[in-house]
């Protein structure tokens, strides 16, 4: 069991009785012929989950064809630290409520104003199954049986962005236009549909990370020591500390909603939680998301400055920051105007007015993040039980401190802080 359920352990994690899943979703007469299980990703590239690559072969009805599916299971995390810091059970019944209830309900609401079934929201993988336990008596309770099984985009032709190098513009606009539209569904829902939008915000209005467990400790006075060593930084030492003291776990507890500016966010918008699908000269053609655990009912701004300043390359940050804004807003408005809503509180004054205070409890976050994402897993050994150790706490790199530089400067530029 996990964070929140019993003492974490180090037991193996694997999926267990697939045909469970697969039922619920492809019919009850489905077999499970053959079914193959690896880890997806390397030590270092997810930190809440353990990623599984599952190759199955299937039967639909006894005497079918057999059938291949490519898919990904969305386990929970494998070390004993990881387990203490994540709440699985509101992780993972917010994440497969996002699957199973509240993108069905986006596009039945684009359906009603008319909007073509070609042009609805379609950012997900395809979903295969889920559940929190095998337990028949705890089936709300999560434990290391908690599964979210999908679609592996992979096999399918998508891939996420180098995330030490970042986005070029193409990539970038195809992300935040997309997230704007998300966004834009989450604001008319709760026009539209309040009653149904209440139930999701009791659905996502959960924090699943416990930071008592002194992870992120120390972790401010490595980024002064950094901030104080570096002449371009240095002026602003003490207007950074001042919003590093005001901004205490990395600004998810800083979700207060503010009226109209009330969506359902993604809260964890940064390269390796999009994936594209590209054309032969390598131009962005789609975009998945993945990873919703940190969604949450508040202003869809507190999205903007963490994709910003965590996924883009550094040229993209310097040169097109200010067109990036314009196209999520264009396409906010462009959204709302489709789902029939009143655009007139969405403005583009408010839209500034809004961001600036957004932005400003979401910069310690945005520093952390990027420590986390500028590791380079291949070189260096990084210890999921000792992430304080081996990354938040570890030297800094050239790569590192370029981009910190390039967002406290656009933090200073914009006022965000």
């Amino acid at each position: 069991m996990v964070n929140n359920d019993s003492t974490p352990t180090t037991e193996p994690i694997v999926l267990r009785q697939p045909e469970q899943l697969l039922r619920q979703v492809l019919g009850r007469d489905l077999i499970v012929v053959d079914c193959q299980q690896v880890p997806l990703l390397p030590p270092g590239e997810n930190y809440a989950s353990l990623m599984l690559k599952v190759d199955v072969v299937v039967k639909k009805k006894p005497d079918a064809d057999n059938e291949r599916l490519e898919l990904v299971a969305k386990m929970a995390p494998g070390t004993s630290l990881q387990q203490r810091i994540v709440k699985i059970t509101a992780a993972w019944k917010k994440e497969i409520y996002i699957f199973k209830e509240l993108i069905p309900q986006y596009r039945e609401l684009q359906r009603e104003v008319g909007v073509a079934e070609k042009d609805l929201i379609d950012i997900l993988p395809k979903y295969y199954g889920s559940r929190l336990s095998l337990d028949l008596n705890e089936r709300d309770k999560a434990d290391l049986d908690a599964v979210l099984l999908m679609e592996n985009l992979k096999s399918i032709g998508y891939d996420t962005y180098d995330r030490n190098k970042g986005m070029d513009f193409a990539h970038a606009k195809m992300a935040i236009s997309k997230l704007a539209e998300y966004h834009a569904l989450g604001l008319a829902f709760r026009m539209k549909k309040p009653d149904l939008f209440e139930e999701a915000r009791t659905m996502t209005d959960t924090i699943p990370f416990d930071f008592t467990s002194g992870t992120t400790a120390g972790f401010d006075d490595h980024i002064l020591k950094i901030i104080c060593n570096d002449s371009r930084m240095a002026p602003y030492r003490d207007r950074i500390k001042k919003n590093l003291d005001k901004s205490k776990n990395f600004g998810y507890y800083n979700l207060k909603a503010v009226e109209p500016w009330v969506t359902i966010t993604h809260g964890d918008v940064w390269g390796n939680n999009m994936m594209f699908k590209e054309d032969d000269d390598k131009n962005p053609i789609d975009i998945k998301f993945v990873d919703f655990q940190i969604a949450f009912a508040c202003s869809p701004m507190k999205d903007i400055p963490y994709f910003l300043c965590t996924s883009l390359r550094i040229d993209t940050f310097i040169d097109h920051l200010d067109d990036l804004l314009d196209v999520y807003h264009n396409q906010l408005i462009d959204s709302l105007t489709r789902l029939r809503c009143d655009t007139s509180p969405f403005l583009r004054e408010q839209f500034d007015e809004q961001l600036q205070h957004d932005a400003s409890d979401q910069f310690s976050r945005c520093m952390l993040t990027l420590k986390f994402i500028t590791m380079n897993t291949a070189e260096n050994d990084i210890d999921l039980n000792d992430l304080k150790g081996s990354v938040v706490e570890s030297k800094a790199n050239d790569v590192f401190v370029e981009r910190l530089w390039q967002a406290i400067r656009v933090f200073v530029e914009k006022d965000w802080m």
